[in-house]
């Protein structure tokens, strides 16, 4: 429950309240350290200005990328793979 009060009232902050000094919670979780309780978190933040380069999300071919006009190339691999969960 602590974890929730934390991040959503952080997300409050930096979007209805505009104060941006909030956003390093979502950018960062380790910054949390002091008021989360102690366990593993993983966070995933974007904004408008990240870059894509690859999600592995748009198709099966291994070798394109999700950024226009790139190409993914492995050498010397012993196994290429996508894998879910």
């Amino acid at each position: 429950m602590q974890a929730v009060k934390v991040l959503i009232s952080s997300f409050f902050d930096a979007i209805l309240n505009e104060k941006s000094e909030y956003r390093i919670v979502f950018q960062n979780l380790s910054y949390t350290r002091e008021w989360m309780p102690d366990t593993m978190y993983i966070g995933n933040y974007l904004d408008a200005r990240t870059t894509v380069i690859i999600s592995f999300d748009e198709d099966i071919d291994l070798g394109t990328i999700t950024l226009a006009g790139g190409r993914l190339i492995g050498e010397h691999l012993k196994e290429w793979k996508e894998k879910s969960g």
